[in-house]
């Protein structure tokens, strides 16, 4: 599916076009400032799907959904509550409120259809092998081998994989990370920190040190488990 964002704002348009670079089988066809610039574009190159502004110079964005010749869908972003019942009169798939969160923007990416069910399922972590799984960021895939991965962060919508040479951060579910990768090597420890046992050198307080040096925060609720797992006295 080809996307075109328009937003007069930069970092808006960079957020979102950093959004779609996450969604497998979706890419950004143009990225314009202004309807004014994007119309001559979509005229001539027709896309599935516009990102769209409400409140732009000289043409907003809803006299641009009016002046397309055809209709694309459409997912209306602006910081602004007061259009939504307009917007929905213009069966737009959604209108999200700036700034937009991946959360909030994979529920709109969800109304478009079969896109969104492999798109979700490709932001999680997948087993092809009993050693190794991939991940998705920016655009390409990573392998990372099981027995090198020392720790996960989980960093709101992001997952930060800590490995003996590298530190990778894909979008992901932690929930369904933990479901997945084999509980006898890997444990939560608090509610934002997955460790591998075989790298845990030490255990003082309310924090482990890793292998490398990373300190990790114990959770409360999770100590008895780790005491059992670390077979500690």
């Amino acid at each position: 599916m080809k996307a075109v964002i328009i937003d007069d704002e930069y970092l808006a348009r960079e957020l979102i076009a950093n959004h779609i670079s996450n969604i497998p089988g979706m890419e950004i066809a143009g990225k314009f400032q202004n309807p004014v610039e994007a119309l001559p574009f979509l005229q001539q190159n027709p896309v599935e799907l516009l990102f769209l502004d409400i409140h732009m110079p000289q043409i907003s964005g809803m006299e641009m959904i009016r002046l397309l010749h055809y209709k694309p869908k459409v997912i209306l972003t602006t910081a602004f509550q007061d259009y939504a019942l307009e917007a929905y009169s213009l069966d737009v798939v959604d209108y999200l409120l700036k700034p937009v969160s991946f959360s909030r923007f994979l529920q709109a990416i969800n109304k478009l259809g079969p896109l969104s069910s492999a798109a979700i399922e490709d932001l999680n972590p997948g087993f092809i092998a009993k050693d190794h799984f991939w991940i998705r960021t920016q655009q390409k895939s990573v392998r990372i081998q099981t027995d090198d991965l020392i720790m996960v962060e989980g960093q709101k919508e992001y997952l930060a994989y800590y490995t003996i040479k590298e530190r990778w951060l894909a979008l992901g579910s932690f929930k369904n990370l933990e479901e997945q990768l084999p509980s006898d090597r890997f444990l939560r420890v608090h509610k934002s920190y997955l460790i591998a046992l075989p790298f845990v050198r030490s255990w003082f307080g309310h924090e482990l040190e890793m292998e490398g040096g990373f300190k990790v925060p114990v959770g409360g609720t999770y100590r008895e488990t780790i005491v059992q797992k670390l077979g500690l006295p």
